[in-house]
């Protein structure tokens, strides 16, 4: 299945009110692309870390960061979408790296973490050729369970946490050469905090009123 499946699957899911990309809960065990039944597998490189908790994304250790592969790596790379993320946090300190979308070299990239310093922050930035805009929720995030709706299009960045008011940016963006997504860290293959990342979807673009719907 690639981009052309994606994009007939998506259609058919437009015309019943639906619009689901990519869907990858790591704790029930239940994975689609399109709408169609897929394997944890083909969502992300290393399915052997799956725990009952979730993805365990390990901490500070060389050439462990998780990719998104296949049509998953795929729909992300489209950069035209909203996002949910549910994932669980293990410390108060440190970075939690929840994703990041670069191109080869590094040089444009999506990023979205929790911050390491003790106001402990959610971030999203977004750097293109010679753009840059970020969302940033101000509340404090401690360890727990943190849901995410993100909303990336040419037009804005939008962002709610836990059900928050949503943040956004409206600058333009344009990506090109896109090529990898990464759960943990960044492009160096190291990773930050360890966490669990229990689900993600990958919606169309949806209105930013839905956003803190989505997120709580």
């Amino acid at each position: 299945m690639m981009l052309g499946t994606i994009a007939s699957g998506l259609a058919r899911q437009q015309a019943s009110g639906v619009a689901t990309l990519v869907s990858a809960n790591f704790v029930t065990g239940t994975y689609s692309v399109a709408g169609v039944a897929a394997t944890a597998a083909d969502i992300v490189d290393q399915p052997g870390l799956i725990t009952a908790n979730g993805l365990e994304v390990p901490g500070w250790t060389s050439g462990a960061v998780i990719e998104y592969v296949g049509d998953a790596l795929a729909a992300l790379l489209m950069m035209e979408w909203t996002i949910v993320i549910e994932y669980e946090s293990l410390w108060n300190t440190g970075q939690d790296v929840i994703l990041c979308i670069a191109n080869g070299d590094g040089s444009q990239f999506f990023e979205m973490h929790r911050s390491q310093f003790s106001n402990r922050r959610m971030f999203v930035t977004e750097t293109g050729d010679s753009e840059y805009r970020e969302t940033i929720d101000l509340d404090q995030h401690n360890a727990g369970l943190h849901r995410i709706a993100v909303t990336s299009s040419a037009a804005r960045l939008s962002l709610s946490v836990d059900g928050g008011t949503v943040i956004s940016d409206t600058s333009a963006m344009d990506y090109s050469g896109l090529t990898r997504a990464l759960i943990g860290g960044y492009f160096d293959n190291e990773t930050e905090n360890e966490f669990y990342l229990r689900s993600i979807t990958v919606y169309a673009a949806q209105d930013d009123s839905l956003l803190p719907t989505l997120s709580a």
